[in-house]
C-alpha cells in the first residue's frame, strides 16, 4: 500500500487506479481465512428453528460448494461426497487425471467428507456440527486408513474445509439464532 501512495504522490499512478488497488488489496484481505471469533461463533449457535428447517437450511448451503453425498433426514445428517486430494489440499479429478471414472492416487494422497449432522439441544433449538471424516492412502497399503477429526495426521486445511462450512451455514441461519439460553 506504502508504495501505492508514493506512485501516487509522484503522478506514476491516477488517483482511481489507486483505488482499485487498494480496493483489491482490501478485498483479499477480506477473503482470508474466517477468524477465530467468527468460527467460536458459528460453532456455538444455537437455531429457534426444526431439526428439519436447519438441516433443510444446511443442505441448500452445502450444495453451494459440495456435491451431497448420503443424506439421512431421520438422523438430521448428510454427507458430501467423498473427494480425493493431494496431501496439500489440491482436487484430484477423474476428469483432470484421463483415467474415466477412476482417480489415481498415490500414497499421502486423502479422501476427505464433511458430516453434516443438526443436533437437537433444547425445546425448540438445534445447533450444526460439521466434522471431517478423513481417509488416507498408504504406500504399499490396499486399504486407506482413517484419520479421527483430532488425529495429528489430517492436515490444517481439512479443518479449515470443514470450519468454512460451519461458518457458510451459520450465516446462512443467522437471522434464526436464538438468544442465549437463561443461566447460560
Amino acid at each position: 500500500m506504502r508504495t501505492v501512495l508514493s506512485a501516487l504522490r509522484r503522478g506514476l499512478v491516477s488517483g482511481v487506479v489507486a483505488g482499485v488497488i487498494a480496493g483489491a488489496g482490501a478485498a483479499a484481505l477480506a477473503g482470508c481465512a474466517p477468524s477465530g471469533a467468527q468460527l467460536r461463533t458459528a460453532k456455538a449457535a444455537e437455531y429457534k428453528l426444526s431439526g428439519k428447517q436447519m438441516l433443510d437450511v444446511a443442505v441448500q448451503v452445502t450444495q453451494g460448494t459440495y456435491t451431497l453425498g448420503p443424506l439421512d433426514i431421520d438422523k438430521l445428517a448428510f454427507a458430501t461426497a467423498q473427494q480425493v486430494y493431494t496431501p496439500e489440499g489440491m482436487r484430484i479429478s477423474p476428469n483432470n487425471s484421463g483415467q474415466g471414472d477412476f482417480v489415481n492416487a498415490g500414497g499421502g494422497d486423502l479422501v476427505v467428507q464433511l458430516i453434516v449432522q443438526v443436533v437437537e439441544t433444547g425445546p425448540d433449538r438445534v445447533a450444526v456440527k460439521v466434522t471431517p471424516k478423513t481417509l488416507q492412502f498408504i504406500q504399499g497399503s490396499p486399504k486407506p486408513r482413517e484419520l479421527l477429526p483430532d488425529d495429528p495426521n489430517v492436515p490444517g486445511w481439512v479443518h479449515g474445509r470443514a470450519n468454512t462450512l460451519a461458518i457458510e451455514i451459520y450465516d446462512a441461519g443467522k437471522q434464526y439464532v436464538a438468544p442465549p439460553a437463561p443461566g447460560s
